[in-house]
Order: structure tokens, then C-alpha cells, then sequence
């Protein structure tokens, strides 16, 4: 049998969902065509807020902490260039913490999954030894047809065609980047196996290819390497594999923004 999400976190999250249209269709729709009704905007407002303690107490599932609380060592400076933010992108203050983290871990071998335009693999490249290898795993247009898992979430149908590595390529730092293709549930990464410093999960948001890059990304680390997740707090299937893995290991939200981080225990 296919794993899926716990019942109970499905229906929690079904009531919530059901309540939350009820409201809006009360408060927006039909209270406001009554004379007088303009009051019901106002309350609808409130209604909103009260639902923000019981989203943020999702996300803080996962312990949120500075980036100098997790790496010590990244209380230095890094050049940061901020990109037009769209969806699928990383904000600046992401492109910030994976400078500092890159600048402060110096590694030598990096594997990315998900390249889409190549914003992060260019901070890493930007901020990495000049000897550096960045792998960067990514799908070919021709590819999204015959995916080992199917795709119903709609961050991942808005962004799966787009300009794969349009940030890096024609660059300098693009010499240090090495481009590999192919469906991350079926890619081979036994030649990775236990050689990386620094891995970036920001592929598909299903909790299918969420679980599996999460278990290449153990993998392929280090010991005393360091695993970076994307979007784990606003996509389902990530939050729900990553809950998974903080049952085991020592996982942490960085502060503002949609990162987590898990360093490697070892050296």
C-alpha cells in the first residue's frame, strides 16, 4: 500500500478548510448585501486572524532558530545579488543564509535537487572554493510526460516549465557547475553516495518525491555535512516527510524564511 498523510492530519486540515469557506461565503458574500452589512468585512478580518495562531503552530513543528544557533561558524559577510522573486524562487533573505552557509562550510562537492532557474546555484557557486563541484539535478521538458510519481501540486505545475539554469548559464561561475537530468525518484545516486558537504532539496512538493529526496539527501551527506530543505513550510508534502526525519534527527527552521536545516553528525 502507497504511504499517504495520517487521517487525522487530513481531516484536520478538510475541517479547517470547510470552516474557512463558510466564512467566506457568510462574511464576504451574503451578510453584506443586507443593509448595513458593510460591518461584516471588519468581522471577516477578525475571523482571519484568529486562524493565524493554529497555521504558525504547524509550522513551528519544526523548531525555528537563527542560523548562528545551528552553524556558529557563519558570523561573516557574503556577497548576496537579489533576483526578482516569483513563485518556485527563493527570497533574499534565503539567498543570504545559503551564502553564509556556503561561505562558512567551504565545500567542495554540492548536489542541488531542483534546479529551475539556477538563483540558489548561482549563490552557491558565488560563495563556494574556486575548485568546487555543484551538481545540479533538474527534469527536460520532455521528461515531466513519464515521472515515476504523479504531480497534482500547483506550485510544482506552475513552475515545471521555465528556464532551467537561466541564472548560472553564460556566466563564469558556470564552470563550476556540473547539469544532470532526469526524475529524482529514478535517478541513480550511488556515485554520490556519502561524497557530499552540502545538499539542497527543492524538487517536487509531493510528499512521494519529498520522501525519496529526503532519503537520497541522507545518503549522499557527510558526516558534519549539512542538508537544506526548501518550501517546507508551505508545502504539505514536505512538511509531512521532514516531520518524519525531526523524529530521528535534529531538524531546525531558519528564522524568516522557508528553509530547514540538518547538519550531519560527525566530524
Amino acid at each position: 500500500m502507497p504511504e499517504r498523510y495520517p487521517p487525522s492530519e487530513l481531516r484536520t486540515t478538510l475541517n479547517a478548510a470547510a470552516s474557512a469557506l463558510g466564512i467566506i461565503l457568510k462574511y464576504m458574500v451574503l451578510l453584506p448585501l443586507r443593509p448595513g452589512g458593510s460591518w461584516a468585512i471588519k468581522r471577516f478580518s477578525r475571523h482571519v486572524r484568529a486562524f493565524a495562531p493554529a497555521r504558525q503552530a504547524r509550522k513551528t513543528r519544526i523548531p525555528i532558530a537563527a542560523i548562528d544557533e545551528v552553524l556558529p561558524q557563519t558570523a561573516c559577510q557574503v556577497p548576496v545579488y537579489q533576483q526578482l522573486e516569483r513563485k518556485g524562487t527563493t527570497s533574499y533573505i534565503e539567498n543570504y543564509y545559503i551564502s553564509l552557509i556556503c561561505a562558512a562550510l567551504r565545500p567542495q562537492r554540492v548536489f542541488e535537487i531542483g534546479t529551475f532557474q539556477g538563483g540558489t546555484t548561482y549563490h552557491i557557486a558565488l560563495n563556494t572554493p574556486d575548485d568546487a563541484v555543484i551538481y545540479t539535478l533538474d527534469l527536460k521538458p520532455e521528461q515531466v510526460s513519464v515521472l515515476k510519481y504523479e504531480k497534482k501540486d500547483r506550485l510544482d505545475e506552475e513552475v515545471i516549465h521555465h528556464s532551467s539554469g537561466a541564472k548560472f548559464e553564460g556566466t563564469p561561475l558556470s564552470r563550476k557547475i556540473v547539469r544532470l537530468w532526469g526524475d529524482s525518484a529514478t535517478f541513480d545516486f550511488s556515485a554520490f553516495r556519502g561524497q557530499m558537504d552540502l545538499v539542497l532539496v527543492d524538487g517536487s512538493h509531493e510528499y512521494p518525491y519529498a520522501r525519496d529526496d529526503t532519503a537520497h539527501a541522507l545518503e549522499t551527506i557527510k558526516p558534519g555535512g549539512v542538508i537544506i530543505w526548501h518550501d517546507f513550510d508551505i508545502a504539505p508534502g514536505v512538511s509531512y516527510a521532514l516531520e518524519k526525519v525531526a523524529r530521528e534527527r535534529d531538524v531546525y527552521q531558519l528564522r524568516d524564511s522557508s528553509y530547514a536545516i540538518h547538519v550531519a553528525k560527525g566530524k
